[in-house]
């Protein structure tokens, strides 16, 4: 079921939620809202940013904190806005539920790598876009049965959410590395089409 939610926060924070928006494909984000009052009634991605107060005019699923300061925000919410506190969550902690349901998934697999990255995830926080050292490389974009887009990557299949925004050389779609960092994503979208790494 697709939840209309609204985004607190129009930072470094937020842009990081966002780009992991393959992990909350549930979402349908109406509407930012943030303290600055420099921001009201701008747009952000071509959505409404929104003064707090107008929170009591909307209709909404949920309200999510992309904020450091998200115990200080929820208290504001609830106390100030009157916003019931089971409609308030922070992206922290969804990342949280994201974990424990890897850890879920993926803790039978027989698979010597994956374990390592199960083990990974029970001692650390959720890192959806994994940095490795490599060399400007360009390597092609393949799609599995499902449809959903990866590269190989140390043979491993990288996958990328589905609306990803893939380069495009010789009319075949490929990513390229930015200098010496390559960012990986993962996609919700193989945790349910059978596993992260084939």
């Amino acid at each position: 079921m697709i939840k209309q939610a609204i985004i607190w926060g129009l930072g470094g924070t937020t842009r990081d939620f966002l780009d992991k928006k393959g992990f909350h494909r549930d979402l349908d984000i109406i509407a930012f809202t943030d303290n600055n009052p420099s921001l009201w009634n701008t747009t952000y991605k071509g959505i409404p940013v929104i003064p707090p107060s107008e929170l009591k005019n909307m209709g909404y699923d949920a309200i999510i904190i992309c904020s450091l300061y998200h115990k200080e925000i929820r208290n504001q919410l609830e106390q100030n806005l009157g916003v019931d506190a089971d409609l308030i969550v922070s992206c922290f902690e969804m990342e949280e539920e994201i974990k424990r349901a890897l850890i879920k998934k993926y803790s039978p697999s027989p698979d010597r790598e994956i374990q390592q990255i199960v083990d990974y995830f029970r001692y650390n926080p959720l890192n959806v876009f994994g940095s490795y050292e490599s060399k400007k490389q360009r390597y092609p974009v393949s799609r599995d049965d499902g449809n959903h887009p990866y590269i190989l990557f140390e043979g491993k299949r990288m996958y990328f959410p589905d609306t990803f925004s893939f380069g495009e050389t010789g009319g075949v779609q490929s990513y390229t590395n930015r200098g010496r960092v390559l960012r990986i994503c993962i996609s919700e979208a193989k945790t349910t089409s059978g596993g992260a790494a084939s």
